[in-house]
């Protein structure tokens, strides 16, 4: 997947300066704090004003991604399945 973003991370009343990772199964958060977040745990995605805001283990966190939320949270509520990845591969002309 690998989508980075130099962004800020606001969770319990705190902001962190860093850079998020979404990968293929986590959400990853290094800068100021570290985070790992499996996107199995992660609930409640919404886009509001260039934020994407979920919970993750009931815990609240808000991203400033800009304009690139949308996305990120369409992939984290509709990841790629392996087919699809497989399709993309192979129509860019990549081979293995």
């Amino acid at each position: 997947m690998g989508y980075d973003s130099n962004c800020t991370l606001t969770t319990e009343g705190r902001t962190f300066a860093g850079t998020a990772r979404l990968e293929e199964k986590a959400l990853t958060f290094r800068g100021e704090a570290r985070l790992a977040i499996p996107l199995a745990i992660i609930a409640g995605v919404r886009v509001r004003e260039g934020r994407l805001h979920f919970t993750a283990g009931g815990r609240p966190i808000v991203l400033d991604l800009g304009t690139a939320a949308g996305e990120w949270a369409e992939r984290i509520t509709h990841p790629p399945s392996p087919v699809d990845t497989l399709s993309r591969i192979h129509s860019s002309g990549c081979r293995p």
